[in-house]
């Protein structure tokens, strides 16, 4: 860390969009929404520092599956992005699609999603021995066929199906899968597998939380783009499985890897 500005090399902006996107404007019209998006658009433009290099030394924080400030393009196309979505939800309102072009792998950095003090503890807490590990895989979460219409859109208009294909999975023997359980992080903490599927994006915050657990995480997310991937070898340490096989292959597979390596 710099104090000194002449010798900073980046100037990390402490603003986070999602914060701002939910705390600032949820419940205005989409009107009153542009206005605050501008308002803060010119903020961005008169940092103290901004002109020294267009911008080109500035982080920001995208820390959620749509970036969410209008004109983000035009303003921080040359800036640094920290994002846990390599690949947001864009939409024109009736139309959804995920952007191929936001995240720059040249001068962008994916970061892990945050997860809540309370939520590590309790996690860390329930992660069991491998011996005293009852449970195959498991996952519960929400889904497109979900009871809340909210929740139930959300997922659809993304077109996800890897979560319906992991719930055809729940009668399996020794699995846990299914909705949203009050139990979760017992039932993370007493796996051998814990399953990442994606959500309406790519990145799934299960990948960090199944390895608070100790259980090695699956991924199910075929684009997802892992933190520090040019140093970290997450082989090591977790299993990547194509969403087309989200089926009894997969149980299979887990059951044979645990036959062969206990």
């Amino acid at each position: 860390r710099e104090r000194n500005w002449t010798r900073a090399d980046f100037f990390f902006i402490p603003m986070y969009l999602t914060c701002w996107e939910l705390k600032k404007t949820g419940g205005l019209s989409s009107e009153r929404k542009l206005e605050e998006a501008e308002r803060l658009t010119r903020r961005v433009e008169g940092l103290r520092y901004w002109g020294r290099r267009g911008g080109f030394d500035h982080v920001f924080l995208f820390g959620a599956s749509s970036w969410v400030l209008p004109r983000w393009r035009e303003v921080l196309g040359s800036s640094v992005t920290l994002a846990v979505e390599t690949q947001p939800i864009e939409s024109d309102g009736d139309l959804h699609w995920h952007c191929q072009d936001c995240f720059q792998p040249w001068k962008d950095i994916v970061i892990p999603p945050v997860t809540p003090l309370a939520m590590t503890r309790t996690l860390l807490a329930m992660s069991q021995p491998v011996k005293n590990r009852t449970i195959v895989m498991s996952w519960h979460g929400q889904h497109a066929n979900s009871t809340n219409a909210a929740v139930q859109r959300a997922y659809r208009v993304t077109n996800e199906t890897v979560r319906l294909a992991l719930l055809e999975l729940a009668k399996l023997p020794n699995v846990s899968i299914g909705g949203p359980v009050p139990h979760y992080a017992f039932v993370m903490g007493s796996s051998h597998f814990c399953l990442c599927p994606k959500g309406a994006s790519s990145y799934t915050s299960r990948v960090f939380e199944a390895l608070l657990a100790g259980c090695v995480p699956v991924i199910l997310s075929d684009e997802l783009r892992l933190p520090f991937d040019s140093i970290v070898d997450w082989s090591r340490f977790s299993i990547r499985w194509p969403m087309a096989r989200a089926t009894e292959e997969l149980y299979d597979y887990l059951v044979d890897l645990l036959e062969r390596r206990p």
